[in-house]
This record gives structure tokens, C-alpha cells and sequence, in this order.
């Protein structure tokens, strides 16, 4: 830990000869966050999502830059904008589409979250992830919902009581759409 800043000085130098020099700005960037120096951290991060000829590796820098950008500095927009590259460079890139539905979802952006949910569920087993896939179904079902679309909600409340059938909240919403609908045989049997 002593010997911090004398590294920081070390790999800064390397950097103002070499900017793009990867081994230094990923050192940098490890040195920051030991730190806590979060500006220096996202100069790093950035300086190395964009030097980085890798896509797996560059995906996975922009991924982790959405994710600094969601949890420490509570940047959405930001957040998106680094979630979106990632799943540029790699469209089956599951993280990145699970922290953008989140996004979406909190902000209340229906449609856009509707799209990453579906995707996220097409690659998770309802038999290995049964809660996880309980839960993206029921959070399709609030989509459905607000986007007045309670035939389709019904389908995926069933498909999360079905994965799940202790999972009381979707339970719960899959009653009230029923009922809604006047499916009373149906809401009575839940």
C-alpha cells in the first residue's frame, strides 16, 4: 500500500508515452479504485474501453463502465449509453442486457425493458433458474400490464407461478388480471 503512489507515478509516465498502453491503464485503474480516486478510476476505465482492440475484452470494459456509471455515480443515462456498446460489440452479451432491463424497468421505460427481459429469459433454464426466470416473467407481467396488454400479462404471471409457485407477488398479480379480465373460474383456481 506504501508503495502506491510510487506505482501510480510509474504506470502515468508509461501512459504519457504510450496513452494506449493496456497493461498500464488496467494497473491505473485497479490503483484508483484502491484508492477510491473515482475520477481517476473513470478516466482509466474509459482510456481503456477505447484503446482496447479485444471486442470480448472491450464489451467487457464497457459493461463494467456501465456499471460504474449505475451504482457509483447513479448515472442512468450514461449507464445505457455503455450497456448499448457492450451489447454492440456482442448482442448475446447477457450481463449487459440484464443491467439494462433493471435500468429500464426503474425508469419506467416499458417498452425497452420488455425487449431486454424477453431477451434475458430466452437464455435461462426455468428448471436451473427457476427464481430468477419467475421473476422475469413477472416483471414482464407488470410491463404487459402497463402497457394495457393484460392478455399477454396473464401468460407471464402463469409462467412465473408455474416456475415458482411460492412466488406470492406474481401470485398475486396473476389473481388481479384475471379478475380483471373476468376470468373467475380462472381467478378462483389461483
Amino acid at each position: 500500500l506504501l508503495e502506491l503512489p510510487k506505482a501510480r507515478e510509474s504506470f502515468l509516465e508509461a501512459v504519457s508515452i504510450e496513452p494506449e498502453y493496456a497493461p498500464a491503464l488496467r494497473i491505473l485503474k485497479e490503483i484508483a479504485a484502491v484508492e477510491e480516486d473515482w475520477e481517476a478510476y473513470e478516466r482509466h476505465l474509459l482510456a481503456q474501453g477505447a484503446t482496447t482492440e479485444n471486442p470480448n475484452a472491450k464489451a467487457a470494459l464497457w459493461l463494467e463502465a456501465g456499471r460504474f456509471y449505475d451504482q457509483n455515480k447513479e448515472d442512468d443515462d450514461r449507464a445505457i449509453v455503455y450497456y448499448e456498446r457492450a451489447l454492440e460489440i456482442n448482442p448475446g452479451y447477457l450481463d449487459a442486457c440484464r443491467e439494462l432491463a433493471e435500468i429500464y424497468f426503474r425508469n419506467e421505460n416499458w417498452p425497452e425493458a420488455g425487449v431486454c427481459y424477453r431477451r434475458v429469459l430466452d437464455s435461462i433454464s426455468p428448471e436451473r433458474e427457476a427464481r430468477d426466470f419467475a421473476q422475469k416473467n413477472y416483471r414482464l407481467g407488470l410491463i404487459n400490464d402497463k402497457l394495457g396488454h393484460p392478455e399477454h400479462s396473464v401468460e407471464y404471471y402463469q409462467r412465473a407461478v408455474d416456475a415458482d409457485p411460492h412466488y406470492l407477488m406474481a401470485l398475486e398479480a396473476l389473481s388481479q388480471s384475471l379478475i380483471t379480465m373476468e376470468e373467475w373460474a380462472d381467478a378462483k383456481l389461483t
